[in-house]
């Protein structure tokens, strides 16, 4: 559905506890602002992002903090798949070339005049994609699993 953030849950195994998986696409500029609440403080690896030009996506693994289940009495965390589509190129700012680093992702950001969508991350760290139109897959590729803390924006 073309500008407009569009969910389903459906169970992402045959197990009976029916826990629901997060499948969003996004077309808009408000869909990356739900976006950006939902996979606030994602952790991603560096090893976990690549850019495949070939296909003009980037495309990463996160482990996100699953804020939809605030209320559920345990802290939970899942494994979120995201592709963005109509990349015409990537620029990093601040990573380093040591794969097995951590980034904390604080929002994801667009930037309609530039045709830019930037994740920003912890640190000041940054990535920023080149895009001609917004089209986002994010899936939850695994079922929720504890999270040792809930993160802390009072600082």
């Amino acid at each position: 559905m073309a500008g407009r953030l569009s969910a389903d849950k459906s169970d992402v195994s045959d197990n009976t506890d029916k826990t629901s998986a997060l499948k969003l696409h996004a077309q808009s500029s408000d869909d990356i602002k739900i976006l950006s609440a939902l996979l606030q403080d994602a952790l991603i690896a560096g090893a976990d992002m690549v850019f495949d030009k070939a296909e003009n996506t980037f495309m990463l693994v996160a482990n996100r903090y699953c804020w939809e289940l605030q209320d559920a009495g345990q802290q939970m965390r899942c494994m979120c798949g995201v592709k963005f589509g109509t990349i015409g190129a990537v620029r990093t700012r601040g990573m380093t070339a040591d794969k097995t680093q951590f980034y904390n992702l604080l929002a994801i950001e667009y930037d309609k005049a530039a045709q830019h969508i930037m994740l920003v991350f912890s640190g000041g760290v940054g990535i920023q994609l080149e895009v001609s139109s917004i089209m986002i897959i994010v899936r939850d590729l695994a079922e929720p699993h504890p999270s040792f803390a809930r993160p802390d924006h009072s600082e």
